[in-house]
């Protein structure tokens, strides 16, 4: 068996769903654009579509004489206050050049002024400018805020459009200097609750739309329309295009064939047997569109046109379902494990196109929807001996291949 697992792929030279070339794209755009702006990139997909592999491709094509690359996970923030505050942070340690301390130190202040309940984060990463080792730096952090505002200088009655305005000049002198961009990556924020969704982009958009900072962020768009209806906001699309300037999206709706190319035929052809060969021979007619195959069931001419409209339904109901890479890739272990029973225990002849398809097609199903078709474990034979497949193959012929045989016969 070819090992298929759901880790984000990191080297383009393993794409196997063509996101080289938007990839690249993203990554081109932003090498060339200007390091004076900010700048805003949404990557839209659907759950387990690649996101996270759209980004790595991004990441790794970006020149790094150009970017400074900052990867922000807030799934993995444990509460709503460090949310915006470890983003400062890791701004701020992103920026490791000693010559930058005063830049890193209006970072942090700006954070701590912005988010007053996180004393902590910001008090560690500012005595750890002043050169204070980690375990100092804790144990000052968690004395308490007055003694953290004073260090920041909080306390002082500066505006925040002026600490801001004292940040981005900061930012831009050494953006000019370096000749870098800070890129920051956030993935899985479709997998945060509606405020939380609400808080970055906040800090998108208002809190660090800064000059040299660019962010690339992977989200499922539907999730996070609903997340925003949720928090009152009624018009989620024009609400995430005032937030991103750019966006690109996964377009998860031609991948079935190159998943079932790529990653199911090559573990099928490991063992070309009877069972195996009848799995592909429906494979070829449904997954990769061999409509001739399909269309020649048909007994009559007149009803052709009929046939060729259920084939195309048949496909879209399960490209649609299938097309997802995760969802694929689940399929996979599915058919490699419990395929060659089911063949088995209907006695399946590759040879008989019609009995493949129907086969497939009830297999198929029963991943799609377990509740549809009533089959406790496939491969039990105690549990074969229960059901009555011919009627169940009588019932799926029919409506594919609109035989003679009157419909009342298999209760349809």
């Amino acid at each position: 068996m070819i090992n298929i697992n759901y880790q984000p792929l990191q080297d383009i030279a393993d794409d196997k769903l063509g996101f080289k070339d938007t990839s690249l794209s993203i990554a081109q755009f932003i090498d060339k654009f200007p390091n004076n702006q900010p700048f805003s990139i949404a990557v839209f997909g659907k759950w387990g579509s690649g996101k996270s592999t759209m980004l790595n491709f991004v990441e790794n094509q970006l020149d790094s004489q150009k970017n400074v690359i900052i990867k922000f996970n807030p799934w993995q923030i444990l509460n709503d206050d460090n949310l915006i505050a470890s983003v400062f942070e890791e701004i701020a340690h992103s920026i490791n050049n000693k010559s930058y301390q005063k830049l890193k130190t209006k970072v942090l202040e700006y954070g701590r002024k912005v988010c007053v309940s996180s004393v902590k984060i910001f008090g560690k990463s500012f005595l750890s400018t002043k050169g204070l080792n980690d375990e100092v730096s804790e144990s000052v952090a968690d004395i308490g805020s007055s003694i953290v505002d004073s260090m920041f200088n909080s306390n002082e009655p500066i505006p925040l459009s002026v600490r801001k305005a004292e940040l981005e000049k900061e930012l831009l002198k050494w953006s000019k200097k370096e000749n870098k961009k800070i890129v920051i990556f956030i993935d899985e924020i479709d997998r945060l609750f509606p405020d939380e969704i609400i808080d970055i982009f906040k800090v998108i958009k208002g809190v660090i739309s800064f000059p040299s900072v660019v962010f690339v962020v992977a989200m499922d768009k539907s999730s996070v329309s609903d997340s925003l209806l949720a928090a009152n906001i009624r018009r989620p699309d024009e609400y995430l295009t005032k937030i991103f300037q750019r966006c690109y999206f996964i377009n998860t709706n031609y991948q079935l064939q190159t998943l079932y190319k790529e990653l199911l035929l090559p573990n099928l052809q490991l063992s070309i047997d009877e069972s195996n060969s009848a799995f592909i021979e429906a494979s070829d007619i449904i997954i990769m569109l061999q409509r001739e195959k399909f269309i020649i069931q048909a007994k009559e001419e007149s009803k052709k046109n009929d046939v060729i409209k259920y084939y195309y339904d048949v496909y879209r109901q399960i490209s649609e379902y299938l097309s997802v890479p995760r969802v694929f890739i689940n399929f996979i272990s599915f058919v490699l494990s419990n395929w060659n029973d089911f063949a088995s225990n209907i006695k399946l002849n590759k040879e008989n196109s019609r009995d493949c398809l129907t086969a497939f097609l009830i297999f198929t199903l029963y991943y799609i929807n377990p509740d549809f078709v009533e089959i406790r474990s496939l491969g039990n034979r105690e549990n074969f001996d229960k059901l009555e497949f011919p009627e169940i193959f009588k019932l799926i012929r029919y409506k594919l291949f609109k035989s003679t045989t009157p419909q009342q016969s298999y209760g349809v």
